[in-house]
């Protein structure tokens, strides 16, 4: 069980969330150009525990979004009206709530 005072960390820094970010571009761009179009991947990573070394464990297209219907449309209700931070276009088809953080870095 994860003690509490260590829930509370976050699990890597900007500078590691930038590094990864530019690597999963990099994957994506290699497999798009190789399969000739858009080729949106699913990469998974891990961090060690010990050295804090970052590591692409597997990298692979993306098959449940590419799969779905065209034009499908799922509605999501909001109940609850906050400040809006930042906008653009989803990552998944389900909304969701909590901290976030714009990284710019392209």
């Amino acid at each position: 069980e994860t003690k509490e005072k260590d829930r509370a960390k976050r699990s890597f820094s900007d500078e590691e969330a930038k590094t990864l970010a530019e690597w999963c571009v990099k994957i994506e761009k290699h497999y798009s150009e190789y399969h000739g179009h858009s080729t949106p991947m699913d990469i998974e990573w891990a961090k060690d525990g010990i050295t804090g070394e970052l590591f692409i464990v597997q990298a692979r297209p993306e098959t449940v979004r590419s799969r779905q219907k065209e034009g499908s449309i799922k509605q999501t209700k909001v109940t609850h009206h906050g400040e809006t931070v930042i906008e653009g276009p989803p990552i998944g088809r389900d909304a969701s709530n909590g901290k976030a953080k714009a990284i710019k870095i392209l």
